[in-house]
């Protein structure tokens, strides 16, 4: 829906106007509620001290009653019927008092309002008022008389300066009960009213004004009562009362305690249900030595705020209203300014259909007309263009020849015509020999100009008729149509090879290059174009491997030792963990046939292929780098073994590991080495490295760094299949290495003559004069080891001892020669 311009304006625009009136709503919201809220608080302060002020009024004139009461001349002399007409005629007055009652100072009563006289001077408010001496309201108790709450007024009567008796008021909480119920500042509004102990004098919740609520102590008084219903009294008529604790909010806590510290304030508090109330409280001072009350005035903040949200309600459907007529207004709008784009689009997907004759009205003087114009300039140059941007598409950039794409495309149409036999035809993969030395000595422009020229070349080779095609890097494929026989297809790859090795002159530079051709026949050896490529790429791999500078027809093997490869390599992954490489050593000895070390060789029994030979699944290690991991577990698994010939005391025993070009050249090898023999607890000499020369020659110098640092630490080096490679003599003088190991391929012709012989002789003379240890490696008879006796040879390795053996015949192997 939102796909077209108009949509989107529309969206986008009503979009605006929502987030403008939302944002409008919240700012107005927000400014008028805090501004009422404070309002709220401000009238409940009000309140609160209006309120505060008729209860102290009321207390104080209950107060002063009392007091004028107990200053009645002579009052504590007169006869008892007397005093008991002085207090009836109060109540009469003030009928807010529920009793009056005259006590003497031993406790008994003289004259009361009703009731029997009795003696309360166990009493707490008597015992309060004798040992204080002070006038004072009492806190919130249960009646004996009526078994209501009552808060007292206590005043001494003095005859003559001298305390002669005690006047008590009992005013019923019910009083002030019906006086804060009268209280209201609208809807959801109430107050109550605490002693100065926090218990509920008066509450709208009367259970709590009974039950005696003490928000200070957080708990409540309940009468017990008999069977029958009535209040259960101690021996002294005291009521008997049980506690029992409730719950309010924190937030509540919080304010009570504030209130009753004597502070006055507004605030918001949390009910138990989760209702939110805001509330104003002051302390109210009585008169006399009385603990002041507290007074809480509550507005519920549902109710308080109930206009705002009526407020907002009604702005949120005028703000609908609004929005439904922009919509409409702005769909009308988008329609009138997105036609022309409309137009536009449809131009467009014609022309993507490939019609660029289209063209666009242009008259209108706005950015439109303008836009218009330059759409039509911008179809004619595409026009123009098209022709050169297909040429691109299907052609090399940098030689011109037709790409891969082209190829494929060709390929594509040539294979379907050969499945239906109307077509025939020869296919080579050519590739360059040693290009990426020309890049890597000279720069990628060098080779760029080697390609180009070789191009040229092949196209020589094979004709104008041909498709010579330049599918990447030095890689070139040739198609060629009509007659596919193998003679034909031989006189086409030998012009190509004859055209391709030559000397190429690049600035002043002259290059030797020559190529390796793959040739596969169509439809002969496949009907698919992939597969043809795919069997041309293994058969020019089988030229290079042949030596290189010639070409190779495909056979169906070449496919099967790629595959076999690649399976060996899947499975040399799994190999670590399926824990299928094993370790064979194969012991080194003096020519007293004394045992000095064994050489680590690496072994797989793999689950799917048996045991596989080192000669087939090391070099697959070597170029797809798990000779990495690998290498690693073999040096742990030699220290391992190392380990344990220095724990039986054969620390003079060296296991050789056999190091490749890929270990040797990383970056971490040496650190790798260091952390390996410091884990296993071993000292650095009972290893011994093994590189051939081809090893070093990869990297001369950054190979002879490492190895110094190497021999540094204690790790012997030994220089392997000496003969076989450069055997350079800068090598022997410049490399940090102890042991020069002849290859077997000597031992195999040093009983054919005396050449042989003295070949052998001279190259242990040369070790020895640099001060190498010879080790001879493929010692197989004992005609070749009394030769190298003569001849001086230090060590001897070879099946005339022992053929590589598992690490417990190792171990057996070289015990009887501890014993």
């Amino acid at each position: 829906m939102f796909g077209l311009i108009r949509h989107q304006l529309t969206a986008i625009i009503c979009f605006l106007i929502i987030l403008t009136l939302a944002s409008v709503l919240m700012i107005s919201y927000f400014l008028v509620s805090s501004d009422y809220e404070k309002k709220m608080h401000y009238n409940n302060a009000a309140m609160a001290e209006n309120l505060a002020a008729n209860i102290v009024q009321f207390m104080g004139n209950a107060y002063s009653v009392n007091e004028l009461v107990a200053e009645y001349p002579d009052i504590h002399n007169l006869a008892p019927e007397k005093q008991r007409t002085i207090l009836i005629d109060t109540t009469k007055r003030f009928p807010f008092f529920q009793l009056l009652i005259l006590h003497k100072l031993n406790g008994d009563q003289t004259a009361r309002t009703s009731g029997e006289l009795a003696n309360r001077a166990n009493r707490w408010w008597f015992k309060k008022f004798m040992a204080e001496k002070q006038p004072f309201i009492s806190k919130t108790y249960y009646s004996v008389a009526s078994d209501s709450p009552i808060t007292t007024i206590l005043h001494g009567i003095y005859t003559d300066g001298t305390l002669s008796g005690l006047l008590m008021a009992d005013i019923e909480t019910g009083t002030l009960q019906q006086m804060v119920e009268r209280f209201s500042s609208g809807e959801g509004s109430y107050a109550y009213l605490l002693d100065g102990q926090g218990v509920v004098v008066a509450h709208p919740d009367r259970n709590q004004v009974a039950e005696l609520y003490n928000y200070s102590t957080m708990k409540k008084s309940v009468l017990l009562q008999d069977k029958n219903g009535y209040m259960l009294k101690d021996e002294k008529g005291n009521e008997i009362t049980r506690e029992i604790d409730f719950k309010i909010d924190s937030s509540l806590q919080a304010i009570v305690a504030k209130v009753m510290a004597g502070e006055i304030g507004v605030g918001e508090y949390t009910e138990l249900n989760g209702e939110k109330n805001i509330c104003a409280y002051r302390s109210i001072p009585l008169p006399g030595a009385s603990d002041p009350w507290s007074l809480i005035v509550v507005q519920k903040k549902s109710t308080a705020l109930a206009f705002m949200e009526d407020v907002t309600i009604k702005i949120v459907f005028v703000g609908l209203g609004v929005l439904v007529l922009s919509a409409l207004l702005t769909f009308w709008f988008s329609r009138r300014l997105t036609n022309p784009l409309v137009e536009m689009v449809n131009a467009t997907n014609q022309i993507k259909e490939g019609n660029l004759a289209v063209r666009l009205d242009s008259t209108s003087s706005n950015e439109i007309g303008v836009l218009a114009m330059n759409f039509n300039q911008m179809v004619s140059e595409l026009r123009q263009h098209q022709e050169s941007l297909e040429n691109l598409a299907f052609h090399d950039a940098l030689t011109g020849l037709p790409n891969r794409a082209r190829l494929n495309l060709l390929l594509e149409e040539e294979m379907a015509k050969a499945r239906c036999g109307q077509a025939s035809g020869i296919l080579l993969f050519i590739d360059m020999d040693d290009l990426k030395s020309v890049n890597d000595n000279f720069g990628h422009t060098f080779g760029d100009k080697v390609i180009i020229e070789a191009g040229k070349h092949i196209i020589n080779a094979v004709g104008e008729q041909a498709l010579v095609a330049r599918i990447g890097g030095d890689e070139f494929v040739v198609v060629l149509s009509g007659e596919a026989t193998r003679e034909r297809a031989s006189q086409i790859a030998e012009q190509a090879i004859q055209e391709l090795c030559r000397e190429y002159e690049v600035s002043d530079e002259h290059f030797q290059m020559s190529a390796s051709i793959g040739v596969v026949i169509y439809p002969e050896d496949g009907d698919r174009g992939e597969d043809l490529l795919k069997k041309a790429d293994s058969a020019m791999y089988a030229a290079k491997q042949a030596g290189r500078n010639c070409w190779h027809f495909y056979e169906a093997f070449m496919l099967q030792d790629t595959y076999e490869k690649m399976m060996l390599t899947n499975g040399l992954r799994r190999a670590l963990e399926r824990e299928e490489l094993f370790l064979h050593y194969q012991p080194q000895f003096t020519m007293t046939g004394d045992i000095v070390g064994f050489e680590a060789l690496l072994r797989w029994n793999s689950a799917e292929f048996g045991l596989v030979s080192p000669d087939r699944f090391i070099p697959l290690a070597e170029q797809s780098g798990l000779i990495l991991p690998i290498g690693k577990w073999v040096l742990q698994e030699a220290c391992r073994f190392a380990r344990r010939l220095a724990d039986m005391e054969k620390e003079n025993v060296h296991i050789a590991v056999n190091i490749s070009p890929r270990q040797l050249i990383a970056d971490d090898f040496v650190d790798t080495v260091c952390d390996t023999i410091k884990k296993a607890g071993i000292k650095p000499g009972q290893i011994e490295f093994e590189i051939t020369e081809s090893a070093l020659i990869e990297s001369m110098e950054d190979s002879a760094i490492k190895l110094e640092e190497l021999r540094h630490m204690g790790v012997t080096l030994a220089l392997d299949d000496f003969g076989t490679g450069y055997s350079s003599l800068t090598y022997l003088m410049s490399l940090p290495v102890g042991t020069l190991k002849i290859d077997k391929s000597f031992m195999d012709k040093i009983t054919d003559g005396r050449e042989q012989l003295q070949l052998v002789g001279s190259i242990i003379n040369l070790g020895h004069t640099l001060g190498l240890v010879i080790v001879a490696e493929g010692v197989e008879t004992e005609n070749q080891l009394e030769l190298l006796l003569k001849i001086g040879c230090d060590h001897i390795q070879g099946y005339v001892f022992s053929q590589p053996i598992p690490e417990e015949e190792a171990i057996t192997f070289i015990f009887p020669r501890i014993i």
